[in-house]
């Protein structure tokens, strides 16, 4: 992420202000914010607009969403699927 602040790129916390094409980190496995991401992914969307409980988004775990680059995720909560753990938003990064 240094790298993407050197070139520009602004990290934010608030997920109700994330645009499509937002790079989204989670938090660490123990759900610390501060932490090391877990994971990286793509938001593409809300399912419903105004309505922040679940997103599009894009990312490479398309094993535990019946092949889909593009799901429905809960971005806020730590969730879990087909018995995988999936750790909860902790921020995202933009360059706009």
């Amino acid at each position: 992420m240094p790298l993407l602040q050197e070139r520009g790129w602004k990290k934010e916390r608030d997920y109700t202000k994330l645009k499509r094409g937002d790079v989204c980190f989670t938090t660490d496995s123990k759900g610390n914010k501060n932490g090391g991401p877990t994971h990286t992914f793509i938001f593409m969307g809300w399912v419903k607009e105004g309505n922040y409980d679940y997103a599009y988004i894009c990312d490479n775990q398309t094993k535990d969403f019946d092949g889909k680059i593009l799901h429905i995720r809960n971005i806020k909560n730590k969730g879990y699927f087909n018995g995988n753990g999936k750790d909860a938003f902790s921020f995202f990064m933009y360059n706009r």
